[in-house]
C-alpha cells in the first residue's frame, strides 16, 4: 500500500509496528496524532477561535473496511479537534465550483477557523482555498505547504523529501517481498519527521501574534 488513509481502521493491518497480515507499505498521514498536532499549532496561534470549519472534497465521510463494513473518517478528526477546544462542522466541496459556496455556508454557521480533510484531492484549488480563508478572516491550518505559500496561515505536513524517501523505501519493500519476506512482519513505513510552515504575513493580516515558542519550532517561515 502507498500512503493508506487509516490502514488499521480499514482492517488492512493489525498495527503499524507489526501488520500481522498480508499487507504492508507506506502510511505518511494516517492516524489521529497527525490531525491533533496540526490543530495544536492552530490553537496556539489563534487561541480565541472556537468554531472550526472542516472543508472536505468528498461528499461522504464514510469509507469501507475489508470486511465490507464502513467507518466514519470524521470521528478521529472530531475527537482531536474537540480535545483542542474546537467545535467542528464539515462542509463539502467535491468540485472546485463548490468551494465558494462551502465558505459562504461556513461563515453563515459562524466559522472562526478552517482546515481541510486528509483526503482533500483538489490540489489545483490550494490558492483559492487559502485566499478565501484570508478574505473571510479565518486562521487556516493545512496538510501541505503549498497552501501556506498561497496565503494560508500554517501547515503541518510531510515534506517533499519525505515523500521521495518513502517511495524509495516502498520499492525496497517490494524487492524484499519478492525475495520471500513476510509482509506481516514488516513495519508500515511512516515519515521520519513533519515540517511546520507558517506564513507570518498572513498572521499579521489576521491580527494574530505568533508565540515565540511556535516560531522557534517552525521549519519554514513565509514572509
Amino acid at each position: 500500500m502507498t500512503d493508506a488513509f487509516d490502514p488499521v481502521e480499514q482492517g488492512l493491518i493489525d498495527s503499524f509496528a507489526r501488520p500481522g497480515r498480508n499487507v504492508t507499505g507506506v502510511a505518511l498521514t494516517a492516524g489521529a496524532d497527525f490531525d491533533a498536532k496540526r490543530l495544536e499549532y492552530l490553537r496556539a496561534i489563534a487561541p480565541s477561535a472556537k468554531r472550526l470549519c472542516w472543508l472536505r472534497s468528498s461528499a461522504s465521510p464514510f469509507r469501507s473496511r475489508v470486511d465490507g463494513t464502513s467507518f466514519d473518517t470524521s470521528r478521529s478528526f472530531a475527537a482531536a479537534a474537540n480535545k483542542m477546544g474546537f467545535e467542528t462542522r464539515s462542509f463539502q466541496a467535491p468540485r472546485p465550483s463548490d468551494i465558494d459556496q462551502a465558505f459562504t455556508d461556513a461563515m453563515t454557521w459562524g466559522a472562526q477557523a478552517v482546515t481541510v480533510g486528509r483526503a482533500w484531492r483538489l490540489a489545483s484549488t490550494r490558492s483559492e482555498v487559502a485566499q478565501l480563508a484570508l478574505r473571510h478572516g479565518l486562521p487556516s491550518a493545512f496538510l501541505a505547504s503549498g497552501f501556506v505559500q498561497a496565503g494560508g496561515l500554517l501547515s503541518y505536513a510531510v515534506s517533499d523529501s519525505e515523500f521521495e524517501l518513502a517511495a524509495l523505501r516502498c520499492i525496497e519493500y517490494v524487492d524484499r517481498v519478492l525475495r520471500g519476506a513476510n509482509p506481516a512482519d514488516m513495519p508500515v513505513i511512516g515519515p521520519d519527521r513533519y515540517e511546520l510552515t507558517i506564513n507570518t504575513k498572513t498572521a499579521e493580516a489576521l491580527g494574530l501574534t505568533i508565540p515565540q515558542s511556535i516560531l522557534v519550532r517552525a521549519d519554514r517561515l513565509v514572509r
